[in-house]
């Protein structure tokens, strides 16, 4: 294998110098947009008013969503800030059952969806588009509700992190009554605010530090009721600062009791950060919910109890035959036709990185020569000061042989731990993964590699589309 395969993705990862590596960024659909003008204020009315939406799990409804995304992404550089333009638009188009469940607030949100459409064109600059489509044997999903996020699990297949990015909703349907009062108002002019759970749902920010909402009617007859909302909150998104701004209005059927439609404008500044880039956007959204057929074709029950770990496990394609599984706590922020970079974030902080690449392939059923392999490693670590700690050659796993070299460097101020693992499968073909983290992480990464590299698969055929997509 040639040396400079291991140079070049040693000198890819840049841990030891805070991963100052620019963040291409992964694709959100968490964006956000400018105010909505209010309509004409309810009337008042000195009866109490009661709004609820009871959860009808025998009742199919259909949701038509879209998503109009403008403003600007931002990466750092070297000579600071650069922006782009920045254009998404989104379609979606979906059957869904919602379950009653005991268990109240964003636990409690449970259902199952069956997309007719989903997919998204992003625009940055002036002619980098790409676009992100469910396939369809992704389209039938279960639907629960977390702290910070409405996860999304196909029953049939793994997801990818761009099909999850993908199907992250802002003002999700089954949040959005989350803004229904919890009590019966004094009258119809009296105003109320939310959980605290519920603007982060909205909003996809998965860590609030602070956050305002007010909701009030704005028109209300004994057939449905017009409600205004206005929300405001600072905290993270993917362990980047970010602020958002949320207003809108939703119409609720009082009689059949649900949300018949929403319009909203979201807005984000959020700063660039480990996995993903700065953002200064606006996002349009609007949806609207109709009574489908009964007998339409999804599940009658929740699937299963809320998923474990494995269940949540993401698929990781890449341009070569190699798959491998990992967990939704590393995000892809860089992949092209030669290497695929992954950041783990433990609670927003950057824990790790890995770096995937194809190595020069070897006879079948051989593999480079150990000591070569090892010479190679203790090369590339002279650059970084560092210092092989131990090898092995990992217990047969199928058809894979696993060589493994631990190393330790030492970076600005902190000690920086290496796991080259070459990985070379029976026809010849080999792949070389290089994990990093700081020393001091060293209990937050534990078992973080090796369970990857229990993953690691291979298909078929190689894919006809040449990444990045």
């Amino acid at each position: 294998m040639a040396r400079t395969y291991i140079q070049l993705m040693t000198l890819l990862i840049t841990l030891a110098s805070g991963f100052g590596v620019d963040d291409t960024g992964r694709k959100s659909l968490l964006f956000a947009g400018e105010p909505i003008v209010g309509g004409q204020p309810a009337s008042a009315v000195d009866e109490s008013v009661t709004l609820s939406l009871p959860v009808d799990q025998t009742r199919t409804t259909r949701i038509q969503y879209s998503l109009s995304i403008r403003g600007k992404m931002i990466t750092s550089v070297n000579a600071g800030p650069n922006e782009m333009d920045l254009s998404a638009d989104a379609k979606f188009d979906f059957l869904q059952r919602q379950f009653t469940s005991k268990i109240s607030g964003p636990y409690g949100l449970r259902a199952v969806r069956r997309f007719d459409t989903a997919e998204v064109v992003t625009t940055v600059a002036k002619n980098h588009k790409t676009s992100v489509v469910l396939p369809n044997d992704h389209r039938l999903c279960s639907v629960w509700g977390t702290d910070f996020a409405v996860v999304h699990l196909s029953p049939d297949v793994r997801l990818t992190r761009q099909q999850v990015d993908l199907l992250q909703l802002p003002c999700d349907p089954i949040v959005v009554g989350g803004l229904m009062p919890s009590r019966t108002l004094a009258s119809s002019t009296e105003k109320w605010n939310t959980d605290s759970w519920v603007i982060p749902l909205l909003s996809g920010l998965e860590a609030a530090v602070t956050q305002s909402a007010t909701c009030e009617i704005q028109r209300i007859t004994s057939d449905e009721a017009v409600v205004v909302f206005t929300a405001k909150a600072d905290g993270a998104i993917a362990g980047s600062g970010s602020a958002i701004g949320l207003e809108g209005q939703l119409t609720v059927d009082r009689k059949a009791g649900y949300v018949k439609s929403l319009k909203a404008v979201l807005t984000e500044k959020r700063s660039p950060g480990t996995v993903s880039p700065g953002l200064d956007v606006k996002a349009t959204i609007e949806w609207t919910q109709t009574l489908a057929d009964k007998e339409a074709d999804l599940p009658k029950e929740p699937t299963g109890d809320v998923p474990d770990e494995r269940q949540l496990l993401l698929t990781l394609p890449t341009p070569w035959r190699l798959m491998m599984l990992h967990s939704r706590d590393w995000y892809v922020f860089h992949e092209s036709a030669d290497v695929i970079m992954l950041r783990l974030l433990d609670h927003g902080s950057l824990i790790g990185q890995l770096n995937v690449a194809v190595a020069p392939s070897m006879p079948a059923g051989q593999a480079t020569p150990e000591e070569k392999f090892r010479d190679e490693v203790k090369q590339s670590l002279v650059q970084q000061k560092g210092e092989t700690v131990s090898y092995q050659v990992i217990p047969s796993k199928d058809d894979w042989k696993v060589q493994h070299v631990h190393a330790r460097s030492m970076g600005t101020n902190k000690a920086i731990l290496w796991d080259y693992y070459l990985c070379t499968w029976k026809t010849g073909e080999q792949f070389l993964l290089i994990f990093s983290h700081a020393e001091e992480n060293r209990e937050k990464f534990a078992g973080a590699a090796g369970k990857i590299i229990e993953s690691l698969t291979i298909r078929p055929v190689r894919p006809g589309i040449v990444l990045p997509r």
